[in-house]
């Protein structure tokens, strides 16, 4: 997610989300007391028969603001309020969904409405699909980071020289600081399914124009990339190689704590972004190009949202198998095997 509202502090956060209530138009329902209403339950559907189903839970990025190209594919059977969140529930794709547009930007109010939504819904899968910037020269616009593992590059300590060491307190808290889940790790099954919809070949071929070059040419799709997470936006090239030397990030804006409180839930997730922009390649300014680039890549993104959705029905799969989202499922040296690029894009 590259639009970020970076100027709002916490206790101005919450001040707006306690005035983003909407009026209840139904009963709560029993199975999750006062903090559920709805304004809308199709025909024949009762409150408590839509919380008590299983779904698929997806949060989309407030910008590009395009999210509506998601909602308004889905058979919507209820939206539900619960505090400030409201949640579109149904089918897309033929997969029972439940999805969530937040009313700020920004993975702190990302991670508040998954944890609602994780506690409020019955939710055997968490899927997130948006744009990111790239910390790879060759990982360009347009290209695909299917996160198999995800790291919050903004978690360390900085000495008195500069010396950056991940794990804020992983020293002083052993076994329970903020060091204690550097990386967490999507679903296995879900990583897979991922990559096997959105193929280069599938995907089709990133247009000249989005790309900053002569001609076009296929996705680089990286299916196990190491997605990063922060708070920061780095353009400044020196540290951007200061932080991918300690975290081996590919990318920035991945959804950390929104892994964490799906890890939190034992709700298996994964996250994909496409690229929307490149300082290490095109100095990063908020112009037309970037506009563009951003509604290309967000584009790019639902489109795999939507067959891995596909994919998901035919299996007639809500929930994966289980894996542990704290411990590595793959062989030593899978994370970086996955930074060599394809031949046509160290070639275009």
């Amino acid at each position: 997610m590259r639009y970020l509202l970076r100027s709002i502090g916490f206790f101005t956060l919450l001040g707006l989300l306690a005035g983003c209530g909407v009026a209840s138009s139904a009963s709560p329902s029993p199975h999750v007391g006062h903090l559920v209403s709805a304004t809308y339950l199709r025909s024949g559907l009762s409150l408590n028969s839509v919380m008590s189903k299983d779904y698929v839970g997806i949060e989309l990025p407030v910008g590009p603001p395009i999210y509506q190209n998601v909602v308004k594919k889905m058979q919507i059977q209820a939206i539900i309020h619960s505090g400030p969140f409201v949640y579109n529930v149904g089918t897309l794709e033929g997969e029972p969904v439940v999805v969530n547009v937040p009313p700020l930007d920004g993975i702190t109010i990302r991670s508040l409405a998954t944890e609602r939504m994780e506690t409020i819904f019955h939710i055997g899968s968490f899927l997130y699909a948006g744009t990111s910037g790239s910390h790879l020269r060759a990982l360009s616009f347009g290209d695909v980071v299917i996160g198999a593992r995800i790291v919050d590059f903004g978690n360390f300590i900085a000495s008195r020289h500069g010396t950056m060491t991940p794990g804020e307190f992983h020293n002083t808290e052993s076994g329970v600081g903020a060091g204690k889940f550097l990386y967490l790790y999507s679903n296995p099954t879900l990583v897979k399914m991922a990559a096997q919809v959105a193929t280069p070949q599938k995907l089709g071929k990133t247009p000249a124009g989005v790309l900053d070059e002569k001609t076009g040419r296929l996705p680089w799709v990286m299916k196990f990339g190491t997605q990063g997470s922060s708070q920061m936006w780095l353009k400044d090239p020196a540290w951007i190689a200061a932080s991918d030397k300690i975290f081996h990030e590919v990318d920035e804006s991945g959804d950390y704590p929104s892994a964490l409180a799906s890890m939190m839930n034992h709700v298996p997730f994964v996250e994909i972004n496409t690229i929307s922009d490149n300082a290490l390649k095109v100095p990063t300014q908020f112009n037309a190009f970037f506009h563009e680039d951003s509604l290309f890549a967000q584009r790019r993104s639902n489109e795999i949202l939507f067959k891995l959705l596909q994919a998901m029905a035919k299996r007639h799969m809500i929930s994966p198998p289980p894996a542990n989202p704290t411990a590595d499922p793959y062989v030593t040296g899978t994370f970086r095997h996955a930074l060599t690029p394809p031949s046509y894009v160290e070639n275009p």
